[in-house]
This record gives structure tokens, C-alpha cells and sequence, in this order.
């Protein structure tokens, strides 16, 4: 019987690579910090939730998170100083509230860059 960790090891006969499970978190309510450093982050509420995002941990480089939303809400994440460091002109994502709007982050230095955009707008 194999080990389910076996189903995301290399196969070594035909060297096909397998991606390992991916992180994520789902939040239902109004208003959190996101608590994990890199993953999807889902956003199930069916009203608009405001949500805080941290700075990416030292050592981080090279992490994404990416904000799925499949409630269809006008949900806000705030990132204090700016995705980028643009400052305050750039640290609220508004969803428009369509269901599957996102958008995602790649952090660099401790901070996080956005590199893609879906139904998002950046203020």
C-alpha cells in the first residue's frame, strides 16, 4: 500500500514532477487578519468582510498568496504601506462583487507585491 505523500513524489519512471498540496485558509467571517504566510486564502461570505494582511515572514522571497473569492462580495483586504510599498494611495484591494474575483502577491523583502489582478481594484 503506497503512502498518500506518495502521490506527490517524482514518478521516477516516466520524471514527471507532482505538485505537493497547496495551503490555504478559508474565512467565512466579516473582518480577520489573514493568518497564513502563503497559500489561497478563500472568501466565502456572501455580505462584504474587511481583512487585514500581515507582512510575509524574513525568508519568505518567492512565496505567493492568492485571494479567491466564491461568495461574490465586495470584500476589502487592507496591507498597511501599500502593496509594493506605494503607500497609502495602494493598501486596499476592493473586490467588485462578482464570484471569482482575486487577486494574487508575491513577496519580496518582507513585502508583498501584486502581480495579478481579477475584478480588484487597488486604492
Amino acid at each position: 500500500m503506497a503512502n498518500i505523500d506518495d502521490k506527490f513524489a517524482p514518478d521516477i519512471r516516466s520524471g514527471e514532477l507532482r505538485a505537493a498540496p497547496v495551503r490555504y485558509e478559508t474565512l467565512a467571517d466579516s473582518t480577520g487578519t489573514i493568518s497564513i504566510g502563503a497559500g489561497v486564502v478563500y472568501l466565502t461570505r456572501t455580505t462584504a468582510g474587511a481583512y487585514v494582511l500581515s507582512d510575509p515572514a524574513a525568508g519568505m522571497d518567492g512565496a505567493e498568496i492568492k485571494f479567491v473569492n466564491p461568495g461574490g462580495a465586495a470584500h476589502t483586504v487592507t496591507y498597511s504601506g501599500g502593496f509594493g510599498e506605494v503607500g497609502a494611495g495602494g493598501d486596499v484591494a476592493t473586490f467588485a462583487a462578482n464570484v471569482n474575483s482575486g487577486f494574487r502577491c508575491t513577496a519580496k523583502g518582507q513585502v508583498w507585491y501584486l502581480d495579478a489582478l481579477k475584478s480588484v481594484s487597488l486604492s
